[in-house]
Formats: C-alpha cells, sequence, structure tokens
C-alpha cells in the first residue's frame, strides 16, 4: 500500500512530457524539405528555434525528427529579427531522442534569443513527392533519395484535407485541387508492402511543400491519399453505345462533359488513359464537336444471368475484345446501378444487390457521377486487374412486364409480373387498389379496376410460378409498373422485401375494361353469343360481312365448344344492345378479343349471333351430392382447381343438380384421384347454370392444382337416423355428413322447427318428448353442431343449413310421436311374451308372418344372442302387431318388417309370439349384494344412472331392496365400458338400452339391503354401527325411529329387549357421517332402514339394550389412587428444585467475593487513585494479565487480605472471562487482556501473592463466567509485581 501512495506521489509531482503532438516542426527556405532553417508550430502559432547549446547531437535529433534522415551541416547565417517568437532555446539533447520534445529545454517561449542570426541545417535525405497515376491525378507517394526508389505513400487519413491537396498540386504545378477521391481508383504499387506516413496541414501558413506538414509514420493504413488536380484532364469517348472506346473526345469541367478540342496530349495517351489500349484512328472535326477518337480496344457494357445474355437485368460485366469479366463491386452504390440501365437503354432503376463471388475482374471501386456516357468511363480502379470478391446485379425498368392470366379476355386475372426474365406472382397482402389502377392503365384496359368486394370481380386460380420478393407501392400518376418499385431509404437501392414464410395469396386485378364471352341458349354450347362487360350486357354483331365461319371457330373455341356445326343469325329484341366493336378473326386467334378490329358495316346493329358447336359441357359431383367437382368439355374430363372456384359456382352447381339450397363446409375431403383438367369457371348475371360459362384450361403445363381440386358438400347430401335398431322413431341422433354418421348436439335441435323436420324425414311424425342421451356425456369432434332449418313444413334437411364443428358437444337424443319400443316380462331377461309399447299403448306381437329370421333378428337388436325358440301361446290380452321382413330389401332393424296392428276383438283369442334367445346379459355385483355393477364382465359408466337403474339392479340379483349407488371408482384410460338407458317397459337391467364406450365419469356401485348387519360399540350398547358396504360406518341421529324398531334391532343385537332409562355416558365430538336410518310405523326391520344420506358435525347415533354394563365409571374408580400418587411425586421433585436452586444463588455471591479480592491482590496495584475516568493501562503489563490468568479462584479463608484495602474497594467486580479447570488442575487458562472490561478501582493497595503450592483441596472449582469493573489510573511507568523481599510482600503459607 506504501508502495502505491509513493508511485502516486511521483506521478503527481512529474514535470509533464512534452509530446511530439504538442509542436509541428520543419524547415523552410530550403532546396528541399529536408534543408532549411528550424520552424516551429506551437498553440496555433508558428516561431524559430533558437541555438544556444547547440552540438552536432542537437541537429541529429531535429533531422530525426522531421524524417530528414542524418543531419549534414548546419550554418549560421544573419538574419533580420524574426517576425514570430522563438519557442525553443537552450536545447539539450543526447542523441537517443526519437524527437526534438525528448530533449532537455527550459520550455516553450522561455528562453530568450536575440542574436541577429538563425540555423539553417542540411538532412542527408533528399525528399521528392509525386502522383502515382497520371499527370496531375493519383496516389501521392514519396522519395527519399530525390525520386530514385520511391519510400513509402501518404495515407488517406482524416488529416489528408483540401489544404494538404493544394500544397501538393501547387508544388507539382498542377493547379489547385479538383477532387479529393475517397475510393481507390489509381495504381499504386507496392502500397501494401510500403512505409505510410500522415500529414497535417491545417491552419499552418506559408507551407510550399508536403512533407513540411509530415507529423508520424503509420504502422497501418487501408488507402493512400489521391488527388485530381485542375491540371488533370478526365477523359470520356461518347456517341457509339456498341463500342465506348470509341466516339467524340469529351472533357469534364466541374459538372459538365465538355468537347476536347485541343491537341495538348497525344491520342495513344489519352486512349491509355481511358483504358481502352491505343490509338487506331484519330480525326479533327470541323464543326463543335471536336476531336472522334476511336481507340484499339472494343468495350462495351452487358449483362449475363445464370451463364446467359439477359436484357435489362442480371451481373454487370465488361466485353472487352470478346471477352468478358464481371465488374467487382466493393463500393457499388445506385449510381452505377443507374449508369448501366441508362447506357443499355434500359429505363430506370428497379433494384440492386450485391452478390458473393470470387476470381478475376475488370473494374473495381467504381466511382459514377450519373454523366457519364457509360459505366467504363466512370472513375475506377482498373489497374493492376482486381480480385472480386463480390459483383454487382442489377434490375432496371426495361425488364418488366405485366400480364393479367386465368380468365378470358386481358383485362381480369390473376396479376404476373415478368421480373429478371421470370413470371412472377405478387403477393396479395398489403396490395392497394390503387396498384390495381396503374396496372389496368398500363394495359390499355381503362383508368380503373374493380374492388374486390364488387360482383364484377373475378376470381382465378392461384398459379405455379414463385412469388415477387418485392413490395409494389404506386402512386397516381405511375404511367409504368417498374414506377411502383419503390426504393427504401432504409436500404439504399433495395425494395422493402416481404419475408413473410406463411402461406400467400396472389393478387387478382378486374379492370372495369373486362371483357367475356358468353353462350344464351338451351344447351351449354349453342345460343346467342353475348359479350359481358362491367355492368352491361351486349350480344355480338350478325352482320353477314363479319359473322362468318372463321369467327364462329374462335367463338366455339374460346368457349370449350369443340367446333361449329352451323352459325345463324336472329333479331335483337328493344333491350338487346349490339355490341359497338366489329372484328375480322383468323383460325389462329385465342378469342374473340384477340381479333382485329374492323370499320363497322352497314348492318351492323341488323341481327344478333348464334352459333351451335359440336362439342358438350356436363358438371357433376363425384359422390352424388358431394365430392369433388367432375368436369366433361369437349370429351376432356377431369377436374376443376379449387382456387378460383366461388361459393356462387358451388350454390349454383347445387341447385343444377337438385341436391339442396345449401352449400355445407367439408370436413375431411375424401381420398380420391383428381386429375386437375380445368382451371376455372367464368360466369355473368345472365347465366343460372354452370354448363354456360366460360372455361379456363391450363396452359403452360401448369398443374399446381392437382393437389387441391373443387371439392363441394351440398345439403341434399345429408341424412339423419336413429343410431339404435331395438327401437322405432326414438334414441341418439346421428347425421350423415360426407360419409360420416356425426352426433348431433343438444344445441342443435333446440328449435321445435329443426325436430319436427327431423321426424317428418324419417317418417316418424312430429317431434315428442325430450329423452337422454345413451353414452358418454361429451361427444368428440366432429360433430354437427348447428342445424337451421327456416320454416316448420320442410320434409327433409335438404332445405335447412348445417354447420359441422370440431369442438366437443353434449350430444342429443330425439323421440318422435311415432316411437315405438319392445317390452319383455318374463321369467328371464331374453324370453317372455312379445310386446309392442307405441304411442303409449301395448299390442301383442302376432305370429302371421313371424318367421325365424325375425326372431334372429330381434334377437340381435335386444343384445340376447341368437334365437333359441319361437313359439306360439294363446292371449286376449292386447290388440296384435304383425312383422315379416319377406320382400324387404335389406333390412336395416326388425322395425323395416313392421306390417300392421290389429284392434283387439273382444271374446276372441289372439296367437301371441313367445320368444326365448340364447344369451342372457349377466348382471353382477362386486360381492355379495353390493359393489360395483358389471354386465356380462364389463363394469358401467354412471353417466344417467338414476336410482330406480339401483333397484332394478337389486331385484334382479334377488338382494331386496336398493338402498342407494357411489360414484367413485375411477375408470381406466382407454377401456370401454357400460353405458345404460332404461325405460318404463324394461323389467330387468340387462333389458336397459346399453353402448360401449370409454368413461368419462366414475363407475357405479350399488347397495342393497339383503345383507345389512348392525352392532353397537359397547356390549348391548353406545354407538350404531351399520354394514352394507365394506365397512362399519357409523349412522346419523335418529331422528325417526319407532320403539318398536328399538326393541327388534336390540333382538338383532341379541341383547334382553330396548332399555331407555339408560343414560348414554359417550363424550361424542361431532362428525360428518354418510349414513341415515330413516324407518317408519310401516317397517319392521331395521334394515330396510338404511339410507345413503349424510349429516355433518353431528354425534353418532346410540342405543342402549338390557344387559348394557358402563365401562367409563370403573375405569374412573380405579384410576383415583394412581392419579393421587402422581401429582404427590410431582410436588415433592419442584420443592427439592427450588432449595437447590437457593443453595446455589448463596454460592455463587460468595464466590464473587472472593473472586474480586483475589484479582485486586494479583494486580499489586500501588498509590492508584480512585477516581472516575481513569483507567489502568491493561496493554502495558503482559506479564501481569499471565500470571492474572493462571490464578485460581478459592474461598474467603484461602486469600490473605490486605489491610490497606478498603472496603469499597472489596465489593468492586472484576470482569474475566475464565474458564473451568481441567480435572486434577488447580490453574484457570490465561485471559487475553482485550477480553478484560469495566473499570479497575484500587486505594493504593498492593494484591499479594498466593503461594502456588498452598493445598486448595478444599476449594470448589467454579465453573461460572464473570465480569467485574473497575477503573484504573493511568500510570506512565510499569510497576512490577511484589517480589520477595518486598515490605508488602506475603510469605504463602503464613498469616499476613
Amino acid at each position: 500500500m506504501m508502495l502505491l501512495l509513493l508511485f502516486l506521489l511521483l506521478l503527481c509531482s512529474a514535470e509533464p512530457a512534452i509530446t511530439k503532438a504538442d509542436y509541428q516542426l520543419f524547415l523552410i527556405n530550403g532546396s528541399n524539405p529536408c534543408e532549411g532553417y528550424i520552424r516551429i508550430y506551437h498553440k496555433g502559432k508558428l516561431g524559430y528555434m533558437g541555438d544556444s547549446c547547440w552540438n552536432e547531437t542537437t541537429e541529429e535529433v531535429v533531422c530525426k525528427s522531421i524524417r530528414c534522415g542524418k543531419a549534414v551541416q548546419s550554418i549560421k547565417e544573419p538574419t533580420l529579427f524574426p517576425p514570430y517568437p522563438v519557442w525553443l532555446n537552450d536545447v539539450e539533447c543526447k542523441g537517443g531522442e526519437d524527437h526534438l520534445g525528448e530533449c532537455t529545454y527550459p520550455g516553450f517561449g522561455i528562453s530568450e534569443f536575440n542574436k541577429g542570426t538563425l540555423r539553417k541545417i542540411e538532412c542527408s535525405n533528399k525528399i521528392n513527392i509525386s502522383l502515382d497515376g497520371y499527370k496531375c491525378a493519383g496516389a501521392v507517394k514519396y522519395s527519399t533519395d530525390a525520386g530514385q526508389t520511391y519510400s513509402g505513400y501518404f495515407c488517406d487519413d482524416s488529416a489528408w484535407d483540401k489544404t494538404a491537396a493544394d500544397i501538393l498540386c501547387k508544388s507539382l504545378n498542377c493547379g489547385k485541387t479538383k477532387e479529393i477521391p475517397r475510393k481507390p481508383w489509381m495504381p499504386s504499387t507496392g502500397f501494401k508492402q510500403s512505409k505510410k506516413i500522415s500529414v497535417k496541414c491545417s491552419d499552418i501558413e506559408d507551407l510550399t511543400d508536403l512533407w513540411q506538414c509530415e507529423t508520424k509514420e503509420l504502422r497501418s493504413c487501408q488507402t493512400p491519399a489521391t488527388v485530381i488536380c485542375s491540371g488533370h484532364e478526365i477523359l470520356q469517348l461518347s456517341g457509339d453505345s456498341s463500342n465506348v472506346c470509341s466516339g467524340w473526345l469529351e472533357q469534364k469541367e466541374k459538372d459538365a462533359w465538355i468537347p476536347v478540342k485541343n491537341n495538348n496530349n497525344s491520342p495513344d495517351e489519352r486512349c491509355k488513359q481511358m483504358h481502352c489500349g491505343t490509338s487506331s484512328s484519330h480525326r479533327q472535326a470541323t464543326d463543335s464537336k471536336g476531336i472522334h477518337l476511336t481507340c484499339k480496344d472494343d468495350v462495351k457494357v452487358v449483362l449475363w444471368d445464370n451463364g446467359k445474355p439477359s436484357h435489362c437485368y442480371g451481373t454487370v460485366y465488361i466485353e472487352r475484345n470478346n471477352s468478358n469479366l464481371p465488374v467487382c463491386a466493393s463500393s457499388w452504390t445506385n449510381n452505377e446501378t443507374e449508369a448501366v440501365c441508362k447506357e443499355l437503354g434500359c429505363g430506370n432503376v428497379i433494384t440492386y444487390n450485391i452478390r458473393k463471388s470470387s476470381g478475376e475482374g475488370i473494374m473495381d471501386n467504381v466511382e459514377c457521377s450519373g454523366k457519364e456516357s457509360s459505366l467504363w468511363h466512370c472513375r475506377a480502379q482498373h489497374d493492376p486487374a482486381p480480385v472480386c470478391f463480390s459483383n454487382a446485379y442489377v434490375v432496371c425498368s426495361g425488364s418488366m412486364e405485366v400480364i393479367l392470366k386465368d380468365t378470358p379476355g386481358k383485362c381480369a386475372g390473376r396479376l404476373e409480373i415478368k421480373y429478371e426474365g421470370k413470371w412472377q406472382r405478387v403477393d396479395k397482402k398489403g396490395w392497394k387498389d390503387i396498384n390495381s389502377d396503374v396496372v389496368c392503365r398500363v394495359l390499355n384496359c381503362s383508368e380503373k379496376s374493380v374492388k374486390q368486394d364488387a360482383d364484377d370481380f373475378q376470381k382465378f386460380s392461384q398459379g405455379s410460378s414463385e412469388f415477387l420478393a418485392s413490395t409494389l407501392n404506386c402512386d397516381t400518376n405511375d404511367k409504368h409498373i417498374s414506377n411502383c418499385m419503390k426504393v427504401t431509404s432504409s436500404n439504399p437501392g433495395l425494395p422493402s422485401l416481404n419475408l413473410k414464410t406463411n402461406v400467400k395469396e396472389a393478387v387478382g386485378i378486374t379492370c372495369q375494361g373486362h371483357e367475356r364471352i358468353f353462350l344464351d341458349g338451351n344447351s351449354s354450347c349453342s345460343g346467342k353469343v353475348g359479350i359481358k362487360t362491367i355492368g352491361q350486357t351486349y350480344w355480338l354483331s350478325g352482320s353477314l360481312k363479319t359473322w362468318n365461319r372463321e369467327m364462329a371457330i374462335t367463338v366455339c373455341r374460346d368457349m370449350h365448344c369443340g367446333e361449329p356445326m352451323r352459325w345463324n343469325t336472329t333479331m335483337p329484341n328493344q333491350e338487346e344492345k349490339v355490341w359497338n366493336e366489329s372484328y375480322s378473326c383468323s383460325a389462329k386467334d385465342k378469342s374473340l378479343f384477340h381479333c382485329g378490329k374492323i370499320n363497322k358495316p352497314n348492318d351492323h346493329t341488323a341481327k344478333i349471333a348464334t352459333v351451335q358447336c359440336t362439342g358438350k359441357k356436363n358438371i357433376s359431383l363425384s359422390k352424388g351430392c358431394w365430392g369433388y367437382v367432375h368436369v366433361c368439355s369437349n370429351g376432356k374430363c377431369g377436374g376443376i382447381c379449387a382456387n378460383p372456384w366461388t361459393d356462387k359456382d358451388s350454390q349454383m352447381l347445387c341447385k343444377n343438380l337438385n341436391c339442396g339450397d345449401h352449400v355445407l363446409q367439408p370436413i375431411t375431403k375424401i381420398k380420391e384421384s383428381v386429375e386437375v383438367t380445368f382451371q376455372s369457371f367464368h360466369s355473368t348475371e345472365k347465366i343460372n347454370n354452370l354448363d354456360h360459362c366460360s372455361l379456363m384450361s391450363f396452359d403452360d403445363n401448369d398443374r399446381t392444382c392437382n393437389n387441391n381440386p373443387a371439392y363441394v358438400v351440398c345439403s341434399g347430401s345429408v341424412k339423419a337416423k336413429f343410431d339404435s335398431s331395438r327401437e322405432k322413431c326414438s334414441g341418439n341422433l346421428t347425421v350423415q355428413y360426407e360419409d360420416q354418421w356425426l352426433p348431433v348436439c343438444e344445441e342443435a335441435i333446440k328449435d321445435i322447427k329443426t325436430r319436427n323436420t327431423i321426424c317428418r324425414e324419417l317418417n316418424c311424425g312430429l317431434a315428442a318428448d325430450e329423452i337422454k342421451y345413451n353414452g358418454p356425456k361429451n361427444a368428440k369432434p366432429h360433430v354437427i353442431s348447428q342445424i337451421q332449418c327456416s320454416k316448420d313444413d320442410f320434409k327433409d334437411l335438404t332445405h335447412c343449413s348445417i354447420t359441422s364443428g370440431n369442438r366437443p358437444c353434449t350430444p342429443a337424443a330425439l323421440k318422435c310421436s311415432k316411437w315405438s319400443q319392445f317390452a319383455l316380462p318374463g321369467a328371464t331377461t331374453c324370453s317372455g311374451y312379445l310386446f309392442v309399447d307405441s304411442e303409449g299403448k301395448r299390442s301383442a306381437v302376432s305370429t302371421q308372418g313371424w318367421t325365424e329370421t325375425e326372431g334372429e333378428r330381434l334377437c340381435n337388436d335386444l343384445q340376447c344372442g341368437k334365437l333359441k325358440l319361437n313359439e306360439t301361446r294363446t292371449s286376449i290380452v292386447s290388440p296384435t302387431t304383425s312383422f315379416s321382413c319377406a320382400g324387404v330389401e335389406n333390412p336395416e332393424s326388425i322395425w323395416d318388417c313392421l306390417k300392421e296392428t290389429s284392434p283387439l276383438v273382444p271374446g276372441n283369442a289372439t296367437q301371441q309370439l313367445f320368444i326365448e334367445c340364447q344369451a342372457d346379459p349377466k348382471v353382477e355385483l362386486s360381492s355379495n349384494c353390493f359393489g360395483e355393477v358389471k354386465i356380462n364382465d364389463i363394469e358401467v359408466c354412471s353417466t344417467n344412472w338414476e336410482d330406480s337403474y339401483s333397484r332394478l339392479t337389486c331385484q334382479e340379483k334377488d338382494c331386496r331392496n336398493a338402498i342407494g349407488f357411489s360414484v367413485v371408482t375411477t375408470p381406466k384410460t382407454g377401456k370401454r365400458y357400460n353405458y345404460l338407458t332404461c325405460e318404463e317397459n324394461h323389467y330387468r337391467i340387462g333389458q336397459c338400452k346399453r353402448v360401449m364406450e370409454t368413461c368419462d365419469d366414475n363407475l357405479v356401485s350399488v347397495f342393497c339391503t339383503k345383507n345389512v348387519e348392525f352392532k353397537t360399540t359397547e356390549k348391548c350398547g353406545g354407538q350404531i354401527q351399520v354394514k352394507y358396504r365394506s365397512n362399519w360406518e357409523k349412522v346419523c341421529p335418529l331422528k325417526s325411529f319407532p320403539r318398536k324398531l328399538m326393541e327388534i334391532l336390540c333382538q338383532k343385537l341379541e341383547c334382553a329387549g330396548y332399555n331407555s332409562s339408560i343414560q348414554g355416558t359417550i363424550k361424542a365430538t361431532g362428525e360428518n357421517l354418510a349414513t341415515t336410518l330413516n324407518c317408519t310405523e310401516n317397517h319392521m326391520d331395521p334394515k330396510y332402514c338404511v339410507e345413503i344420506k349424510s349429516c355433518t358435525n353431528e354425534n353418532p347415533a346410540e342405543i342402549y339394550c338390557n344387559g348394557y354394563t358402563d365401562k367409563t365409571k370403573e375405569t374412573e374408580t380405579t384410576s383415583t389412587p394412581t392419579v393421587a400418587i402422581i401429582l404427590g411425586v410431582v410436588l415433592l421433585l419442584v420443592l427439592v428444585i427450588v432449595i437447590v436452586v437457593i443453595v446455589r444463588i448463596c454460592i455463587v455471591n460468595k464466590d464473587k467475593n472472593i473472586s474480586s479480592r483475589m484479582l485486586r491482590k494479583k494486580m499489586s496495584i500501588n498509590e492508584v487513585e480512585i477516581e472516575s475516568g481513569d483507567y489502568y493501562n491493561v496493554p502495558d503489563r503482559p506479564n501481569e494479565m499471565e500470571d492474572l490468568g493462571a490464578a485460581s479462584f478459592r474461598s474467603e479463608r484461602s486469600f490473605h487480605s490486605n489491610n490497606e484495602l478498603s472496603d469499597a474497594a472489596e465489593t468492586q467486580l472484576l470482569t474475566l472471562q475464565t474458564n473451568t479447570a481441567a480435572a486434577g488442575e488447580k490453574s484457570i487458562p490465561d485471559v487475553p487482556m482485550d477480553t478484560v472490561s469495566g473499570k479497575f478501582c484500587t486505594n493504593g493497595g498492593n494484591i499479594e501473592e498466593e503461594d502456588p503450592q498452598e493445598d486448595y483441596d478444599d476449594i470448589e472449582a467454579f465453573p461460572e463466567i464473570t465480569q467485574t469493573e473497575a477503573d484504573v489510573h493511568e500510570s506512565d511507568t510499569e510497576e512490577p509485581l511484589l517480589v520477595e523481599g518486598d515490605d508488602n510482600y506475603l510469605v504463602p503459607g503464613q498469616d499476613g
């Protein structure tokens, strides 16, 4: 730390060093910059140097300071007293200094000098500065040997400015500075290996040589300083775009190029300066054009893309004498791109970008002002041949074209722009209507476009070309699409890129000048020839001079209708307007609007053209009323692209096919191999049948729509049904949608009009009662989420709007007024007399027409396996219903075989069917009369479970009444369980409707009364406990329990009757209980009183019968003596502890006094006055502290008191931290003095030291840590401890 402080002190006290940056030294008035008087520039002022103390060492340092080699000689020369101050004098150098500022001197302007002479010095270097390049232009280099060899270059850094350049140009007799180029452009041989120096000429007057501004040598420098002086000619040749090295010679003056008329320089020199070789011809014009010069090299600018010449876009190359080399793009900007586009006649710049490359180039660091005749004549680095690390890729407006595709005519369709030689689509995102207006104007399709939401806007296919990477942004007055490619200021030269990677949609445009033809007739390929424009319908003229076979061929071909069979005319009515244009077509014309226009003949408006073509168009759906759109036209069939297909097209097709009024959203398109043959349909408001629409085929082998053919689902494809075959017109509702049977959401049929329409479609009358859905309470996607029937008289769903959804919902069940169900009362689940319950009435099933076929189907529908027995029995109880499947093709259920119901004839016997199936469902409980319900070994899900189902279960298992059910057990994931729904005509749980699905709730457990057991917590009394499931349970308080049932319950407990006189002594706390005994006067058995009914915070019910013994009283009697004994022992222990504590306190107080006296004696403090604030200097007495620390505390009688100690001093406390001596030791460990605190108080007496050999066996070791405060007077001299021979010394073992 001390060394650091010393170092900082030296830094602060040191004199500031003078660096070379504090002054500038140079020589003047010599033959070269290394000869002359010494001049110093310091703090903005010029001055001289005196020569007091001058010697050869000083000369050497001066030459070294100005980088002029070694000193040669110096002389004194008389001179007038200089007008500038003498900055330095009395300078003493030792020779090892790098510059004059490191020598010793009094300071700037301190030492006076006035001898009338100045020292003139000559150094060894002979500086020569020249330009590496052309006359009066190039990189600035220097030589130290008068130009024999060149040593290095001046650096183009921040100090290289016009002041420095003017000094150089003037010294070279080149005038003044014309320009300081900032890009490398002149050859600078060996620049990287040469030395580089910096200059600073600003603010220094009367400099004559650039070397006088030299400041320092640089370790690194990127580019040499360059200059173009006014004496340099900047030349170019203009007038011949095919060869830029031939033309009229021009010279740049300021920002203009003017003809050269002088012959100051030779043609060869001028050709070389323009990098065009040497001159091959030269002539002087007689007019103002000046000199025409043709050099030997043949040079022109060309563009290449992907190894081929390209027009108005591509990588910039120079073709020189039939050899192509690229232009390097180290510093390429928009100015150079403009020069290329202008030179090639390619319009304006669209964009450019820099692409990485490697290899030989021909130009680099190109810098154009914008007025050069060629890129070749822009300032650039030509020699030596540069190595390119990047090339310039340019796009000019002349490379761009625009077209609208995929619709009839040229004025509507998908926008594609030819960019960089490729047709590219444009992304719709960010597209503006004004952009569409400009496109329409460019295509001569009117000034405006149609809004995209208008009826006349045409849809189109998406196409297959790639998307344009740039965003277009047009202005109102733009005349060409290239004007819309704006250059963004954030990235000069580059359009703003659309970097979105999501799915893009192509721009489509419909111009107001859009025109298309159609046929209005009875078939798809015949009728009057119409022309539809935006907002108007016209008819093609049937003039005899224009309507001919060639035009009819064009119309039929345009409509994809083959060849014309006949073409005629018809008279127009008053409302029909004839098209104002007249055409002359040839067999090669693609459409009517590509035909040439001619003058209208005299009979132009007399008639309308009609045609009948050989072809025919037909449109259908692959699955009848749903599926892929299938088109056949003129013998060619296939699908049509989905991109231009509209909802309007789908709706028209559904109506044309009689497939309903609504178009539905598809869920999942079926997998079907469809080859898309046609691109799009285009209709008009006059057309109500797709067969009559214009049809577009693919061009350019575009097959991108093969993966996306048009697909339509009509409402006429939807059908409803009930999913259960065991009943008629009732059950879970499903709808067929695209070949899938989907569940219907409850919300979808909440409207009575919808329910009635479904019942009518199924021939089931009207909607009846609401019923529960049998199955999971949530239907998984896909589902029918919405059905809207606008009227209540619809006969089917064809006229309704139907929506599918992919979210779960509560599924619906429906019961119609014509419902029917089977009833089978009998001895077993699957056998008995067969009845039909229908609309609230019951009829017996007749054996008439009933065969084994019907029996097999019924057993299957009832989930009872195969038929075992069909038997005829006589009955007179009801009307009869007959079934017969004879003649019924593919019946889906037994209800398809229903024939008729005959009324009951009084007195007549009925031949009724008795049926028995083979497989009764096996119903089980997991334990004896309680547990999980299983049907055919599969548990039952609790959804829809009711108490009545529990009663059916207990009844079927002969387990008496049902107590209730619980839903605790969690189902296994993925396992399918039984769902049940029971009706009034189901007499057994196995007859209920059941389905198998995964369970969303818990599983059902049922508890029956048969095996209920009772007990009490004590013999013949206490809390009542009941067992009807796995565990014994306490019951809620008895609020309804007649005395007779108390007697019965005591009997069941094997006790001699109920005893109401016994009062319960159980101190129970409130509990939450799950079971209740709810009995009435009618109950004769408490088993049937058990209910699953909870209560909270209640004391459990109790009962006491004869024979009950109260055990709690016995326990109290036997426990009393034990408690008394325990209390007596506790009190005795407390008394002993109190006595011990009191004795302990007395001993501690006594030992504290003994310790105090011992310490005072040990300290031997003589003649110390007891004054507040005076303290003993403890640290100055280490020996005393050691002795003190070695002392042992003893009882008072073991100490010899000093009679001179006062009573007050004996009562003072000395604070010391002590440790208990180890066993067998008599000493206390050393106590450090820094642990002693407080005041040592003394009255001048001495503390006597005890004999360490004295017997201390009667002394009790004291382990306490005590503190004593003492006032101690400071002493300037150390007081020694008493030693043997002193007056106050006491001999150990003797009384004082």
